[in-house]
């Protein structure tokens, strides 16, 4: 998997799933989540979500098809498996077996996360939903309406976004990309004071010479 495929993962895998419950935990207490200091959060986490899962209209998901199956050629299940990941045409599969075959196929799949979603209503039943439909912009698009209704009202994105708001308008309608960048300004490092921002290798350096003082 090439390094630009791998981008859009970690955020879909570790982050969005916490954007919503965070959210509403945060409103039940009372609290606004465009006050400090989560509206710094809030805004990379939005920025980062419109840049990397939205993307632009002309540039599809990367996904990166691929086997995922055992390989071996005494595993039929496997090889109707990766079938299904390389077609892109059909969108879910349900498998019917035993339940030692199931879990060594829901194994298989699980491990490709990034291809398909999977579950099982019974013991015997594997279902397999592919992803692949999530490379269209129109998923996209209405993924990130979805995504950005998590935070509220858009009065509260707005109170979010500060200036960048419209341009959080003009990637979700397709017609300017969002560029992280413009977004979301460099963090300021622990060990910066006075309004003096210390560079990530002068903390390495400084850390690498107290560990020298330390050793005589």
């Amino acid at each position: 998997m090439t390094k630009a495929q791998q981008k859009p993962r970690p955020f879909i895998l570790n982050y969005q799933p916490l954007v919503k419950p965070l959210c509403d935990f945060l409103r039940q207490k009372n609290v606004d989540i465009a006050s400090t200091p989560f509206i710094k959060f809030f805004k990379t986490i939005i920025a980062t979500y419109i840049c990397l899962v939205l993307g632009r209209e002309d540039q599809p998901h990367n996904v990166n098809l691929r086997r995922v199956g055992c390989a071996s050629a005494a595993c039929p299940d496997c090889k109707d498996l990766d079938t299904f990941m390389l077609d892109a045409s059909r969108p879910t599969l349900t498998f019917r077996m035993v339940q030692k075959r199931r879990i060594h196929l829901e194994d298989r799949a699980r491990a490709a996360s990034d291809l398909c979603t999977v579950w099982h209503s019974g013991t015997n039943r594997l279902d397999c939903a592919d992803i692949m439909s999530s490379a269209t912009w129109e998923v996209r698009q209405r993924n990130a309406k979805t995504f950005l209704a998590s935070f509220g009202t858009e009065d509260v994105l707005r109170r979010i976004m500060g200036d960048h708001f419209r341009q959080v308008q003009d990637a979700l309608a397709g017609t300017t990309p969002l560029l992280v960048s413009t977004v979301v300004q460099k963090m300021p490092t622990a060990q910066a004071r006075s309004g003096n921002l210390v560079s990530p290798d002068t903390i390495a350096t400084t850390r690498g010479t107290k560990r020298k003082e330390r050793d005589f």
